[in-house]
């Protein structure tokens, strides 16, 4: 039994009698309260709708789609959504998310495999997935960017004055400003009398309570480094298309 006609006798059997929605079906029969979840039928198609959103459409061939409207990053559209694939599938299925590339993704898990969400994918009766599949993202430092900065840094004489700074610089140099405008400041030379208070917030660390040991000089870089580049992430597809 497809997803549609599984939808066409839910609909039947347990349809509003009376009341706003009347005809319509809760998806849940225990939950006949619960009217923001229900089983319609629209047009030639039965659908699944959690207050005004079909997030799920099955068709008169066993086809079905899912499409949350932008709304999947919610966990009730998650949960209800989950719901209904548990009672109207014919496999296990559902809404997930999962880290991959060092990034939270979105997935439809689908019988043992994770393929990347994205609204409207569409599955066939036997639940095996019709429309294209998304690669999965990698976040990584945009490379253009990161490399004109490390072009103004060195340019600026901060590079090449950092190691000494560092070996002089002590608790008594952090300034409460020091993580300002950071990448400004440290690529312009006429804020080279920030750089030693920059260096010491950066080796000593950001709060009182983890002042009690020093960085060594290359882990003091890489934290300044990951300050100046925090925003230069971009988002970039993979080859990896299910996992």
């Amino acid at each position: 039994m497809n997803m549609y006609t599984k939808l066409k006798q839910h609909l039947e059997r347990y349809a509003y009698k009376r009341g706003a929605y009347v005809g319509d079906a809760p998806a849940c029969k225990t939950q006949r309260w619960r009217n923001t979840f229900r089983v319609v039928k629209h047009d030639d198609r039965m659908v699944v709708r959690l207050h005004s959103t079909d997030i799920l459409t099955a068709y008169p061939d066993g086809t079905f789609e899912i499409n949350t409207s932008g709304y999947y990053g919610y966990q009730t559209t998650t949960i209800r959504l989950n719901d209904a694939l548990m009672m109207f599938a014919d496999v296990y299925m559902r809404m997930c998310t999962i880290r991959k590339f060092s990034l939270s993704q979105k997935c439809m898990y689908v019988a043992g495999t994770h393929y990347r969400y994205y609204d409207g994918m569409k599955f066939d009766e036997g639940c095996n997935l019709l429309t294209d599949k998304a690669p999965f993202e990698r976040r990584v430092v945009d490379r253009a960017e990161s490399k004109e900065l490390m072009e103004d840094i060195k340019q600026s004489g901060f590079r090449e004055v950092f190691n000494i700074l560092w070996s002089q610089a002590t608790t008594e140099d952090i300034s409460n400003h020091s993580m300002y405008r950071l990448q400004e400041r440290i690529t312009n030379p006429d804020s080279s009398n920030d750089w030693i208070g920059i260096i010491a917030y950066y080796s000593f660390g950001k709060t009182y309570w983890t002042r009690s040991q020093k960085l060594d000089a290359p882990a003091a870089w890489s934290s300044i480094m990951q300050a100046c580049k925090r925003n230069m992430y971009v988002m970039l597809p993979t080859d990896v298309y299910q996992v």
